[in-house]
């Protein structure tokens, strides 16, 4: 090792250490801010819905107060258990249906999306099949795929998946294709394979339009997820209870809004753990880069 290369390797690594650093700090004022954020949301959500049942003068039939859907989630149901326990059982439930959905629409949507990218001729075939398959209405094919394929978690995670196929596939094929000639021509000069050139150009520049066609599937696929339960037949699930809750709303209006907050939750935990993964894996590609 020459004398000049100890002064080099000593500037990468404090520019690399800079570099971590300031990372480090720009993602904890980013956290900050969201938690911020969230907070003052949630604060204006409960004030809105006080002030709508003040404004409106609903009965507890109709609206209940929101510490009253607290106070049901702590007491204990017909079957003895407490609300809040038997309700996390059954988003259990849905959670693997949508998750496994999830998985079968990434594997398929990002197959799709390349081919859409890579072949223009393979790229029309399919496209209309793809817009096709997304006009259905999920509440319409969902009972007929229960009564063919039975009322198993494979098939509400087949309806989940079928949701979330979409932008998976439309994200995938944008990022895959958005590549700039200049680049390509970079990579040819080189002699890089069609291999070398999907991996190293193609694929590492179309991850955030991947990442964020994810975030819209893990909120589809909980969606799916539970329009797949809605059919007669389903004995678990949030989707059963939302049904069950709403067919007794009079007597009871805070076992619905209790389901479909957990729904919400359901919902929103998805997105956030595609969320993690994306900064924990685009944090990791980035340290590589600079490496």
């Amino acid at each position: 090792m020459s004398a000049s290369a100890g002064p080099e390797v000593a500037a990468q690594f404090s520019a690399r250490e800079r570099w971590l650093t300031d990372e480090r700090a720009e993602r904890l004022r980013s956290a900050s801010a969201r938690i911020t954020l969230v907070l003052i949301l949630v604060g204006l959500f409960l004030g809105g819905w006080e002030f709508l049942k003040w404004a409106t003068e609903a009965p507890r039939t109709t609206l209940p107060h929101f510490h009253e859907v607290v106070d049901y989630l702590f007491s204990i149901n017909s079957q003895g258990d407490v609300v809040w326990l038997a309700i996390g059982r059954n988003l259990r439930l849905t959670f693997i249906e949508a998750l496994s959905g999830l998985s079968v629409a990434i594997v398929a949507g990002f197959a799709a999306g390349t081919l859409m990218a890579l072949s223009r001729w393979t790229g029309r075939g399919i496209m209309p099949f793809v817009i096709g398959a997304q006009t259905v209405p999920i509440v319409a094919i969902a009972p007929a795929l229960v009564i063919w394929l039975g009322t198993g978690w494979e098939t509400k995670a087949l309806i989940a998946g079928f949701l979330a196929f979409f932008p998976i596939a439309v994200t995938s094929a944008r990022g895959i294709g958005d590549v700039s000639q200049d680049s390509l021509d970079l990579m040819a000069s080189y002699g890089a394979s069609r291999t070398e050139v999907f991996f190293k150009l193609r694929l590492p520049s179309a991850l955030p339009y991947i990442f964020t066609g994810l975030e819209v599937a893990a909120a589809f696929s909980v969606i799916g997820a539970i329009v797949a339960e809605l059919p007669v037949g389903s004995q678990e699930g949030i989707g059963v209870v939302i049904l069950t809750s709403q067919q007794y709303f009079s007597l009871q209006p805070e076992s619905l809004f209790a389901a479909i907050g957990g729904a919400c939750l359901l919902g929103g935990a998805m997105v956030g753990m595609v969320r993690i993964i994306q900064i924990v894996f685009l944090r990791g590609h980035r340290a590589q880069e600079l490496s």
